[in-house]
């Protein structure tokens, strides 16, 4: 009876999402020129009038992949950490969830899609005791299964432009700007343009004019932003040019490390429909090398997934060195600040430091154990006791990254091709002062992909050489936390000495098993049904060392997602 129940309840949640049968890419694959990476940049080179190109892709990551199991050993609690009174850690307030238990509820229903029309909100001039968070002023398309439109947001904005000053070709970031910060004018609102998409389960708002970025990213199945989101525009004295602006949201670094030299001003937009899915690209020419580069934001019906497609592509008859680098800041808690809950994701042995305030870490480029170092679980937010950039040594070794808040339920996972997306980083200002980048005391994670292993590598294209390839970032709420993702499914698996947490989440309405493993044996199987902000989570009366593995079959019984010690 209880199988017949999850049966009904897949099919209702199915016919209310158009469009989560089996799963097609909306735009063809093409070829690419696989990156070759130096470490000395070229000088620039004359190139010929920019003209915006089309949409491109390559061919998606590996579906799934095992990963050394995870296995359970009897430690000494870790060191204290003395705490840092700027930007540090914080509790968070968790809010209200669904209840999470073995076998869904036979009326828990998949909300169905409407688009949500905001109205104008003139954005009064803040002060650092109050800073609103700005909404959209928008006109949606006509209901379907996914909308894009534009629209308006009002922005607090110091104002920065009327501070810009001309370099000369002495300076090495000419002809892009330098900032005189005497010169920077008081806070006023200010219009943005922006580009929305929408589906059931995420709405994403661009901002075109700042640098083609994905400001906003709202997760409908909980109502909660996912990015850390600026009250106010505000010039830091970090990047390349000597200053940069922490807008929020996900940015695009190109073509040099950091925040790159292009993120502040607009780029061309194209917007592209079709029967079940909506994209917009953003691209711009970097005024040095001539190079191209496009970031194209879809969402399909039926999938809480947003895939990013960047490609770079050189239209000059020289070969061109760059870095193109994405940077998703976030803050996964309600009051726009990480909590000490936070745990980073990063499946690799090593890191190699970028930069650190915290003493009792290495240095730059040195090499780090991930993630426990002189005994601090540094994958916990919690524990950092100063600013810390890291990336994955040598560079990423597996195909999926990502970061979770148990105090919160709020996480968000990324899955990409680590054979060309090569880097993988993470770095929180814990220490520094937020009124050098806000207004309001708010703070941020960020995680950073994708080209480069780190910023002190360079990638190479030749003439009319372009690379290109597909990311698909999504929401975890509600699963535990992350263990492993790929584009279909997250899992979460934390053993301990009593009993063993565990949960699975899926991209699209789906059936199956989950299968729970124990030294190459089955000890559990549960039959379960998942949907985007409806994971299944349970807790296993069965703990101790050894090693685990959980995995994720379809109702065929065919691998959906593995970790860990699974099989013979």
């Amino acid at each position: 009876m209880g199988k017949w129940i999850t049966k009904i309840w897949l099919i209702v949640m199915t016919l209310l999402v158009a469009g989560c049968g089996t799963h097609a890419s909306p735009e063809p694959a093409v070829p690419t020129t696989p990156p070759t990476l130096t470490l000395r940049p070229q000088a620039a080179s004359p190139s010929p009038p920019y003209k915006p190109t089309g949409t491109s892709t390559v061919a998606p990551p590996v579906a799934s992949e095992t990963i050394a199991p995870p296995t359970f050993t009897p430690s000494a609690s870790p060191a204290a950490t003395p705490r840092v009174p700027t930007c540090a850690p914080t509790a968070t307030v968790t809010p209200a969830r669904p209840a999470l238990s073995a076998t869904p509820a036979t009326t828990r229903d998949v909300p169905a899609f409407t688009p949500t029309v905001t109205d104008a909100l003139d954005a009064p001039v803040v002060s650092p005791s109050a800073s609103p968070i700005p909404q959209p002023s928008s006109t949606p398309a006509p209901v379907a299964t996914v909308a894009v439109w534009e629209g308006t947001i009002t922005l607090n904005s110091y104002d920065w432009e009327r501070a810009l000053v001309e370099t000369t070709p002495d300076d090495p970031i000419y002809p892009y700007p330098r900032l005189d910060r005497e010169q920077i004018g008081p806070l006023a609102p200010r219009s943005y343009r922006t580009v929305v998409l929408e589906n059931a389960y995420a709405r994403l708002t661009l901002l075109p004019e700042m640098g083609g970025r994905l400001y906003r990213w709202l997760d409908k199945t909980s109502g909660q932003e996912l990015f850390y989101v600026n009250p106010v525009l505000k010039p830091t004295h970090w990047g390349a040019r000597g200053w940069w602006l922490a807008v929020g949201g996900m940015e695009w670094a190109f073509p040099v490390d950091e925040h790159g030299l292009v993120e502040w001003r607009p780029w061309h937009t194209q917007i592209a429909r079709g029967g079940d899915w909506a994209s917009v690209t953003l691209s711009d020419r970097d005024d040095r090398t001539g190079l191209v580069v496009e970031v194209t934001v879809t969402l399909e019906a039926g999938r809480s997934y947003v895939t990013v497609r960047p490609r770079v592509y050189n239209p000059t008859e020289t070969e061109q060195r760059y870095q193109f680098w994405l940077n998703g800041m976030f803050a996964l808690s309600p009051d726009n600040r990480p909590g000490p809950d936070l745990r980073f994701t990063l499946p690799s042995a090593s890191v190699t430091v970028h930069s650190t305030s915290d003493g009792g870490l290495p240095g730059v480029g040195a090499e780090m154990s991930w993630s426990v170092y002189g005994g601090r679980d540094l994958s916990r937010y919690g524990n950092w006791a100063g600013w810390l950039g890291i990336f994955a040594r040598p560079a990423a070794v597996a195909n999926y990254m990502g970061a979770y808040d148990a105090s919160s339920e709020m996480g968000v996972a990324r899955v990409f091709p680590a054979a060309v997306a090569r880097g993988a980083k993470v770095f929180a200002p814990v220490g520094i002062d937020p009124g050098t980048w806000t207004d309001d005391g708010s703070c941020y994670v960020e995680l950073w992909g994708v080209l480069t292993p780190t910023f002190w590598d360079y990638a190479a294209l030749p003439p009319g050489g372009s690379v290109g390839w597909q990311e698909r970032w999504y929401s975890l709420g509600g699963l535990g936390g992350l263990s492993y993702a790929n584009d279909d499914a997250a899992l979460w698996l934390a053993p301990d000495a009593s009993e063993v947490r565990l949960g699975a989440l899926t991209t699209v309405p789906r059936e199956g098993q989950l299968v729970l493993w124990h030294d190459g044996q089955v000890v559990a199987n549960w039959v379960i049904a998942t949907a985007p902000g409806y994971p299944f989570r349970t807790v296993h009366p069965l703990g101790g060392d050894g090693t685990w593995g959980l995995q994720l079959l379809d109702s065929y019984g065919q691998p959906i997602a593995a970790y860990g010690w699974v099989g013979y």
